[in-house]
Order: structure tokens, then sequence, then C-alpha cells
């Protein structure tokens, strides 16, 4: 769900420092992981609560078709460089417009002030903002309204009522406006402007108490500081951008130097020239499949016909080089679709880009990421997303990959039986059939941004 036309929401952007709560592990004095679980936007857990917008049935041509469409409205969200020159005032209060609610990829329950109060967050590495609804004199929204109709009452954050809350000043290192403030004991504000038009926030800096959580059975308070929301860059770009030199894509080595973003909020990768015809020419040049033809429908522009009785096709390996040597093997850079009435066919889920270079969702399966925000520095390791074993830390130097060969094996599922049969491969052995369908277990930094709307949250359990 979109909304669309112009509407006021009140916001505090939360900059957290604090309390943090943990298990203490019962086998060593060291600390585990610490979090939240994180669920995809068409899991159980979350159409419990919202709707699922008459998403097709996985695995459709609509299906893909549908979350391409959802990926070009987040797009257009994601944050311009652009700082107005004056100073910040607050004529009609805090402001936030035609900020999309719906349409991100994933969300947690995560329980901020004191006493605590639980928010539906969703989660964006491709973003730096974390948002409260907050109370208001006038022009409040307290509730949402879903495509069906359902209204959804909201959470509302007051920092007068959580005795752990601070507005932050000018005079912070946290406040990365202070040259529009008007003096250093002022109330430290911000302004974004979004590449969507008519797509902006304003609010003010508020510190507050953020509750986490371990696997550890122990329950511990450990005071730490965290922090997380706004921060003063300068130049540097508040998302992931990484830097790539080479390309290789089975045999096809191609030195190629471009530059990309990282964002979990993104379903599937986009690339523009001369990155997007280097890799799709040569996947195109090494499918041994016949190249189905152009279809609207398909929001994929390199596709081929699996036959009726067809149980396996080859897949050349992908691997990303990054600036700094280290190679990143992408397992799943396609998708299987199923027509109606036509078959089965897989395509390189790559989409040609008019702006942006985007590292999306898709190219991420099989691995987990971690996203360093005081280093800002990107690292991964290979991980089955099923496994429950979690590591109480996680490299930010990915292991030197071993010997593999140029290409992989994909075996479609079996096309007979119940439900709708579709096709979902699972190139690599660190990812499965539906690997992006399940939550996953990232260390702390992942949680960059948070966009909060929601007051109903989940139960702890992990499904």
């Amino acid at each position: 769900m979109a909304f669309y036309g112009r509407h006021s929401y009140y916001r505090f952007l939360l900059i957290t420092t604090l309390s943090i709560i943990l298990y203490e592990s019962q086998s060593s004095d060291a600390l585990g992981n610490f979090g939240f679980d994180i669920h995809h936007r068409y899991s159980d857990q979350v159409r419990r609560i919202l709707d699922d917008d008459g998403l097709p049935e996985m695995g459709s041509v609509e299906f893909y078709a549908a979350m391409a469409h959802r990926d070009s409205l987040v797009r257009q969200r994601k944050l311009a460089a652009t700082v107005p020159s004056d100073p910040l005032t607050f004529l009609s209060g805090n402001d936030t417009y035609r900020i999309r609610s719906l349409g991100f990829l994933h969300y947690a329950n995560v329980s901020v002030g004191s006493p605590g109060l639980w928010f539906l967050v969703a989660l964006d590495t491709g973003s730096n903002l974390f948002w409260l609804p907050c109370d208001c004199n006038h022009h409040c929204v307290h509730a949402l309204v879903t495509s069906s109709g359902q209204e959804i009452d909201l959470n509302i954050y007051s920092p007068n009522k959580s005795s752990t809350s601070t507005k932050l000043l000018c005079n912070s290192t946290f406040c990365g406006q202070k040259r529009r403030c008007l003096s250093e004991s002022n109330t430290c504000a911000y302004q974004v402007q979004y590449l969507s038009n008519g797509t902006s926030s304003t609010g003010i800096l508020v510190e507050d108490t953020l509750h986490l959580t371990t696997d550890d059975s122990r329950l511990t308070a450990v005071d730490a500081r965290i922090t997380f929301g706004w921060l003063w860059l300068g130049t540097i770009s508040p998302t992931y951008n990484v830097s790539m030199t080479q390309v290789s894509l089975g045999d096809n080595v191609t030195d190629i130097s471009f530059g990309a973003i990282f964002d979990s909020g993104t379903s599937f990768t986009y690339l523009n020239d001369p990155a997007y015809s280097a890799i799709s020419e040569s996947f195109n040049s090494q499918a041994q499949e016949k190249r189905h033809p152009s279809d609207d429908r398909i929001p994929f522009e390199y596709c081929y016909d699996l036959s009726a009785n067809q149980t396996t096709f080859n897949v050349p390996l992908l691997n990303l080089t990054m600036k700094g040597g280290k190679q990143f093997r992408v397992t799943r850079p396609i998708v299987t679709i199923s027509i109606e009435g036509e078959g089965y066919l897989y395509c390189l889920a790559i989409i040609k880009s008019g702006d942006i270079n985007i590292i999306g969702q898709n190219f991420m399966t099989g691995y987990r990421i971690v996203f360093d925000r005081e280093k800002m520095v990107l690292g991964w390791e290979s991980s089955n997303c099923y496994d429950a074993e979690k590591s109480s830390t996680s490299p930010l130097n990915p292991p030197e990959p071993s010997a593999i060969p140029p290409t992989s094996t994909v075996k479609p599922e079996a096309r007979s039986g119940g439900g709708n049969g579709s096709p979902i491969p699972s190139p690599g052995p660190s990812s499965s059939a539906s690997d992006f369908l399940h939550p996953y277990s990232f260390p702390c930094t992942l949680f960059l941004v948070g966009i909060s709307f929601f007051g109903p949250y989940f139960s702890s359990s992990s499904p």
C-alpha cells in the first residue's frame, strides 16, 4: 500500500543512547549478539497485522511484476543530498509528507522509552532515519487505514511520558545540522528531502532507551551506548555505497568500475550501464536455453524458457570484486517464474536502472550482511538462513573464497502435487527455495534505521 496525495505526520527522530537489555551467556562471560526478530513483509507474522495488498501467488509472473513495482516506488524515496540553506523554523510543527508506509520488505518489533512502548518498525539500510509517531497538538495521525479498509491504531511516542527521554541540543556531537541552529541551546532540528517530488521530513532529535535481547537464557542489564538514526556524515553518503572493480560471470571476467548501494529494502538488483550490459550480455552468451520473447508482464529483460520435462539447468557463477580486493559471490542471481498456460522460465534478476545502482535483497541471499555504522564498513559471511547456530561476532572481512566451478546446476522443484508448484530454485548450498520469506538474525549493526508506524507487535517466538 502506498499513500498518494499530501498527508502530514508528526514524528520525533530518535537517536538512542541507552541501557540495553541483554542476556548473559551461561557458557562464557562474553556477551552474544543482541538485536530483535526480523520478519519479511509477506511472512505470516506480518500478514496477520497488515494487508497483503492482494499480492499474487509467489513464483508467478504477476508476483515478480508486483515486487518490481514496489521497488520502483521505494527507489523514489531514497535520500537526496539536499539541505536547505536557511535556519530551520517550525511554523507548522514537525511534518513528514508522503512517506510510503507499507512498501518495506522487513519489519521488527522494538520497545522504546521508559516504560517501554512497542512499535512495529520497517527496516531499511537504504535510509538513515528512525522515526516514531509522536503526540502533537493538531493534525495528528493516530491510526492507519490499510487498502482493505482495516484501521490500525498507532502507538504514540510521548517524550514527556518517558523518564529516559531527552531532547538533543544543538551543541551535541550528534546534531547533524549545527550550522542551521540559531544557538547552541536550541533543540537540534533535522530536515531531509527525498527523491520523490513533494516528499520531505522535518522534526527534532530525541535521545531515549531502546530495549534489545539476545538468544541467551539469563537476563542481565548492561549499560551500553548504541547510536542510530540521523548521523552527520558530511559529504559521505548516509547509505552503504560500495565500489566494485571487476565482474566475473562463469569464465568471463570484465574489468569495470562502478559504485552501488547495498539496500536491504529493495527486492531486486538495479544496475545502469555499463555494468548492466556487461553482466546481462555475458549471462545471455552463456545461457543454454532458448531466450524467452520480450514480455511486458515480466520486469526482467533476460529470461529463458524451460522445457516441460527439464529438471536442471546451468547458471554461470556471478562474482563481484570489491575495490578492496574481496569477492562477493552472488548465490542467487536468478528467479524462476511460472506463467499460466505457458510453463516455466528463469530470468536474470537484474533490472536496468536509469539512475543509481542498487544491490538488492536477491543478491544478499545466502549471507549474513554486516553494516558497521561506526567504521562505515560493509562485511558479509556465508550463512544458512535456516541454521539455528548464531555466532557471537560477524567478521567484517569475508573469508577467501575456495576454488569453485564457473557454473552451478539449478534443480527446479517438482512440478506435481498440490500447491502452486512454482519452481523457486536454490542455486547455492547456503540458500533455500524461500530464504527471503523467513526471518533473519542479524547483529545489531543492521538496525541503522527503523521507520515506525504501528502499535501492534509480534510475539517474541521465532516462526
